[in-house]
């Protein structure tokens, strides 16, 4: 089991922060991501639809026979109490909130999400759960993910410093110290989103925090690539999506900045 793959899913660009950092902590690891392009965005779905691909999604990984699966997705880790797997499944908000309660000095956090997870509630319900003193602001940002896919063939910076700008105003007025980006997306833009908000905020990448949940879970299970690492070979990654392969390889490649082969499978 141990010389199995990783499972990672998100419904596009965004789950590669994951697979960046995965390949930056867990070089020897097998991975295989699957991005649903054909329905990105996910944050802008009614809830039963996003369970609808979640479910799809997870049963697709299962047939890889992955040993874990990671949902590099916030608006889909909102919903994770409500979907099963036969293996252990990690998504992002948990250790992201962890990861905010620990750093913040005032007990004030910032988080920016899709629509569907700032409805859900379950980031500031997390970091409520942590510790009762701590007090959340949240902001949903439906145009920021469209606009961070489509970054990659139109230069929109000015667009998106606009947007984020408008969106961040509000948050950053509650004295905020520290801000969660609560869409694996959003890592993507950090330079223009520090830019708004200063140094004195910092910034929480999920991809990052949901690394460190994941070797410790590895490391205490006995789940890692114990060949690939015994004789010092770098794990793959293959790449899967749902919607044009072209288009994600060429958006991929600049972003990973490496030559990656990219599948179309149908659900």
């Amino acid at each position: 089991m141990n010389e199995s793959s990783i499972g990672v899913f998100d419904s596009g660009l965004g789950g590669l922060t994951t697979i960046k950092k995965l390949k930056q902590y867990l070089p020897h690891e097998n991975i295989i991501y699957f991005g649903d392009t054909y329905n990105l965005p996910y944050g802008d779905k009614s809830r039963d639809t996003i369970l609808d691909y979640a479910r799809k999604n997870i049963s697709f990984l299962e047939r890889q026979h992955v040993k874990l699966i990671l949902i590099a997705c916030g608006t889909v880790g909102s919903y994770i109490n409500l979907l099963k797997s036969n293996v252990p499944m990690f998504d992002i908000i948990v250790p992201a909130c962890e990861r905010a309660a620990e750093i913040t000095t005032n007990n004030r956090i910032g988080v920016i999400c899709t629509d569907r997870a700032f409805k859900s509630n379950s980031y500031k319900s997390t970091i409520e759960n942590i510790n009762k003193k701590l007090y959340c602001a949240q902001q949903a940002c439906p145009k920021l993910v469209p606009l961070i896919e489509s970054s990659y063939n139109t230069d929109n910076t000015d667009i998106l410093k606009t947007f984020i700008k408008y969106y961040l105003t509000s948050i950053i007025r509650d004295d905020i110290d520290t801000l969660i980006l609560g869409c694996t997306h959003y890592p993507v833009i950090h330079n223009l989103i520090s830019e708004i908000t200063g140094e004195k905020i910092k910034l929480i990448n999920p991809s990052k925090e949901i690394i460190r949940t994941l070797i410790e879970y590895m490391n205490f299970h006995n789940l890692n690539n114990t060949h690939n690492r015994t004789n010092n070979i770098n794990g793959t990654v293959e790449y899967y999506v749902s919607g044009n392969p072209d288009e994600f390889r060429q958006k991929a490649q600049l972003f990973l900045n490496d030559n990656i082969q990219v599948t179309k499978v149908r659900l």
